[in-house]
């Protein structure tokens, strides 16, 4: 029984950092949408006016590897544990 529950729990969270991730990107196309197609180049342009709070994952932290693209493109999130989106 063990062995399933840490398999299940590994795999939560797997789908919270990717639903954190996408959250990132999607909130990104938002705040471009508000703001005549420019993309934030910072977490602090989305917090909290498009994103409640700083997202993290639940195993590795803090999303410290966000590609901003310069406002040029909507953020690319990804991390050290759960890779990219």
């Amino acid at each position: 029984a063990f062995p399933v529950f840490l398999a299940a729990s590994g795999s939560a969270e797997t789908r919270t950092c990717q639903s954190n991730m996408k959250t990132i990107k999607s909130s990104s196309n938002i705040y471009a949408a508000s703001n005549d197609g420019t993309y934030p180049t910072s977490m602090a342009q989305l917090v909290p006016a498009y994103i409640e709070k700083n997202p993290t994952c639940p195993r590795a932290g803090a999303y410290t590897s966000i590609d901003w693209h310069g406002g040029t493109a909507p953020a690319s999130p990804s991390c050290a544990q759960h890779g990219t989106i």
